[in-house]
């Protein structure tokens, strides 16, 4: 290997090492930070991501990306994709002045503190000009490259595979289907209520939680589980995959959480050994991510077969609520269409349809037509308009998700398009793995993990979604899959 190659290798892994210690800045922050800590914690984290921004945008990468692209051995596997993923950070943070990414490190660890607070006393003014100020500082962020969309460049950084206007397509040719979905599944279940309420206790659910991940596949010797306002999964260092739930006394939401969080850890716990600490390897589509999260909580948790697992595991947990229960009512009540006011524990006919919602009112948000002070009424009133269901107080509406409070504006359309993205990739999983539900029904994980560790999950970020998806599945990515998978499972 070529010099130039060895030290953008070594480049790579440096800065891989510095990202994953901000995370671990933010998941303290987000777990265990003192409230006075908010604002020393601020200046860290600015100046740790100035670093790391210096070092994609430095003269010594630009020399060493120009001098390794003259190498013969530039163009093998992993090297190409090593230098388009370094090409893409070098270009895009060199567009970027480091003292705006300090001011927006900064603002959002103040901003999600100043969340959290607003959610527990149910007061969204107080973190409405934060919101103003992330809004603000966005816009900003777009004027520093010339895509066609407002909102393109906030959504190249989280996927860079699809554009603004592919997004609405794909959105306009769900919104109208979906609602015929949910009507149809609406009018032909029987009313009923939610197994998963009733008391359980915390200690339990915490081993449930365990139990559950580790069927999966979660490896605790490179992971851990712990709790936090809003659920997150964070790749802190090499070998070291973080998730969280929230658990309630009332109700068995978490178990959902953890699947969900779950796809997320397995996804990074299973790149490569070779490229695992660098920045190529580490996972860079979200679509990706949220495919897999959404894979193994829905497709997976919820379906007949892995379902028949969960509830025998149910029934030793917490014999007194569910031994008199029949597996039936346990199957359709956690598969049953309820149009709800919270994103994290909507079904799956009714989920795009909250992001569908906050996709809106972002782009309203950038493009000035729209105020965070306006934000809880149209809130409101979108939330009757898409789902019939109207929040009475502001934490369970606009305050629900943290994700505009760490700075994550163009973030949301991933979830959709994760969504799409799962059922394909399964339906790819189906064919080559004709025991798989079988194996589902036994509780048994292992040849789906394997299928998804040898087409997508040792690449880490060395191919884009819609590789990955052309790979896998044979056809870019398609609403139609998904539309067939919800109209199976809800209309018939």
């Amino acid at each position: 290997m070529s010099d130039a190659l060895s030290k953008l290798w070594a480049l790579s892994r440096e800065v891989r090492h510095l990202q994953c210690v901000c995370e671990m800045l933010d998941y303290d922050a987000q777990r265990e930070m003192p409230p006075l800590a908010t604002a020393g914690r601020g200046e860290q984290s600015a100046l740790l991501s100035a670093f790391v921004h210096k070092k994609l945008t430095g003269r010594e990468l630009g020399v060493l990306l120009n001098e390794a692209a003259q190498m013969p051995e530039a163009a093998e596997f992993p090297n190409a994709q090593m230098l388009r993923c370094l090409k893409r950070e070098y270009e895009v943070n060199s567009r970027v002045p480091a003292k705006f990414v300090m001011r927006e490190a900064n603002l959002c660890v103040k901003a999600q503190y100043a969340w959290e607070q607003a959610k527990k006393q149910n007061n969204f003014a107080d973190f409405a000009p934060f919101l103003d100020e992330i809004f603000a500082l966005k816009r900003e962020y777009s004027t520093f490259f010339d895509y066609p969309h407002i909102y393109d460049a906030l959504l190249n950084q989280y996927e860079n595979g699809f554009s603004a206007v592919q997004v609405e397509e794909i959105m306009a040719e769900l919104r109208s289907a979906q609602r015929n979905i949910i009507q149809s599944a609406l009018a032909a279940q029987p009313p009923q209520g939610d197994v998963l309420c009733g008391k359980f206790s915390i200690k339990r659910q915490e081993k449930l939680s365990r139990m559950a991940a580790g069927i999966l596949g979660f490896d605790r010797q490179q992971g851990v589980i712990s709790t936090s306002e809003h659920p997150f999964t964070v790749t802190c260092g090499v070998h070291d995959v973080r998730i969280t739930t929230k658990y309630f006394p009332d109700n068995l939401s978490s178990l959902f959480s953890t699947l969900h969080e779950t796809g997320h850890a397995l996804y990074e716990q299973n790149v490569a050994e070779a490229w695992i600490d660098t920045l190529p390897g580490a996972p860079q589509s979200l679509v990706l991510h949220e495919s897999q999260s959404r894979l193994w909580e829905n497709i997976v948790g919820r379906s007949p077969e892995f379902s028949a697992c969960l509830f025998k595991i149910l029934q030793k947990f917490f014999p007194r609520h569910f031994n008199q229960l029949e597996f039936s009512r346990f199957l359709s009540s956690v598969n049953q269409v309820r149009p709800s006011l919270i994103r994290t524990e909507a079904d799956e006919a009714t989920y795009n349809m909250h992001i569908m919602l906050r996709y809106e009112l972002e782009v309203a948000m950038l493009k000035n037509e729209l105020k965070a002070r306006d934000l809880p009424a149209v809130w409101r009133e979108k939330m009757q308009e898409y789902l019939g269901v109207t929040p009475q107080n502001d934490t369970e509406g606009v305050l629900q998700d943290v994700h505009w409070a760490c700075g994550l504006v163009g973030y949301f359309p991933t979830y959709l398009l994760g969504n799409l993205a799962s059922a394909q990739i399964f339906a790819a999983a189906e064919k080559q793995l004709p025991g798989l539900h079988e194996e589902l029904k036994q509780g048994e994980t292992g040849s789906l993990r394997k299928f998804l560790i040898q087409n997508i999950y040792r690449f880490g970020g060395l191919y884009s979604a819609p590789e990955i998806l052309q790979q896998v599945c044979g056809e870019p990515l398609s609403a139609q899959p998904y539309l067939i998978y919800l109209t199976n499972k809800f209309c018939r």
